[in-house]
């Protein structure tokens, strides 16, 4: 009779070194046994008298409907072959192939490799075929690519982290959607704040930045720092306090230099705040205080031109004019979304994380386990969705 399935258990995995690698490839699911964890079911296993006895051997009683004929094995392999794989999906798969590169284990300080041959891959998305025609679909999606993290550890340790990068690779196109539209309010915002500031600048007669250049909307730049890319927020600016010309009594500010995530090339420059420690705790930051005169800007008491409309930026680092020579300079970052569209795009985010929920949910091969850590995920994404809205609020509504 030929081979439709082989289930296997043992006590141990095989050591390294043995030359079993290739035959534990071949096992495509893996799933750690572990002991019975509910009383009911524990005593249902010691109870447990659905058996028949034949004259020589012990044999499971099996309902006549439930027995797989050939045909219908044969019938279900070929249309199983017939289900789409969504581009979603194969972005996902790429997006996974990338992670497993590096993946970070609990309790190691270097990443680990997670090799997944070629063979083993195409044995992976067979699986998804079938699994999603299992579920009466023609098309497999990100969701159909969860329950396969069972098939892509190599050892026990790596269970967890394997699962977690699945679980990231299928929300992947929602965080990142989230994460521009997040970005997008936070900037609008900070361009609000900032006309705040000139506005009322204007109102106390105060006439000494009017001709500083604005970069972003919401930064001034700051002459002959570093590359030449240095800015600060123009709120931050308008807070310093003034430098007189006698040094004594002179005050200045803590604030924290840092590499723009979002271009590499400029520094930025921000008055200190606790909130804003925390959130650059990964980043490699600089502790300086801070004051200013009419013209200029003192970083650790060293003096620094701000930069005006129509005069040139010089590259201290190079020694070259900027703005006539440096043609890699910091350009104007493009805004993605329109403030008339926010609540829009954040409804359909939401739409999307809904539906991906009740698609993992309803997904025959999730178990109550991985559906308690899908539902802590959303719940992460909900309260990001929920601070962006805050900040939308203070935005569109000049809530507090």
């Amino acid at each position: 009779m030929p081979l439709k399935l082989l289930v296997a258990s043992s006590n141990e995995l095989p050591a390294k070194g043995e030359g079993l690698e290739a035959l534990w490839d071949r096992f495509l699911i893996r799933v750690v046994s572990h002991c019975i964890e509910k009383e009911e079911t524990f005593r249902q296993m010691l109870t447990d008298d659905h058996r028949t006895l034949t004259a020589n051997e012990e044999t499971y009683a099996l309902d006549p409907e439930l027995t797989i004929t050939e045909e219908e094995y044969t019938y279900w392999q070929t249309e199983a072959r017939k289900v789409v794989l969504s581009e979603g999906l194969l972005q996902a798969i790429t997006t996974m192939r990338k992670q497993l590169e590096h993946v970070e284990l609990e309790g190691s300080d270097l990443p680990r490799r997670v090799y997944i041959s070629d063979r083993r891959w195409k044995h992976i998305a067979q699986l998804i075929r079938t699994a999603a025609y299992l579920q009466e679909r023609k098309q497999a999606g990100e969701t159909d690519l969860f329950p396969m993290y069972h098939c892509l550890w190599n050892e026990p340790e790596e269970i967890k982290a394997v699962r977690r990068i699945t679980l990231r690779c299928v929300f992947q196109p929602i965080e990142r959607q989230l994460e521009k539209i997040s970005l997008a309010v936070k900037a609008d915002l900070r361009a609000c704040r900032a006309q705040e500031a000139l506005a009322k600048a204007l109102r106390d007669n105060d006439h000494r930045d009017d001709d500083l250049e604005i970069v972003d909307r919401f930064f001034y730049q700051i002459d002959n720092h570093g590359t030449g890319h240095t800015c600060i927020f123009i709120t931050d600016f308008k807070r310093l306090p003034q430098r007189t010309a006698t040094l004594r009594g002179n005050s200045t500010l803590p604030g924290i230099l840092y590499t723009d995530p979002q271009q590499p090339r400029r520094r930025i420059i921000r008055l200190f705040t606790p909130e804003l420690n925390a959130l650059l705790k990964q980043q490699e930051t600089e502790q300086v205080t801070l004051c200013r005169d009419d013209e200029h800007i003192y970083i650790n008491g060293v003096k620094f031109r701000m930069h005006r409309q129509g005069t040139t930026r010089l590259n201290p680092a190079e020694g070259s004019l900027g703005a006539l020579f440096d043609t890699s300079a910091v350009e104007q970052t493009p805004h993605p979304f329109s403030s008339n569209h926010y609540e829009e795009d954040i409804e359909t985010a939401c739409t999307q994380l809904e539906t991906t929920q009740h698609e993992l949910e309803d997904n025959l091969f999730v178990s109550q386990a991985d559906l308690n850590l899908i539902r802590t995920y959303v719940q992460t994404l909900s309260k990001q969705i929920a601070l962006t809205r805050a900040d939308l609020r203070k935005l569109l509504y000049n809530e507090a």
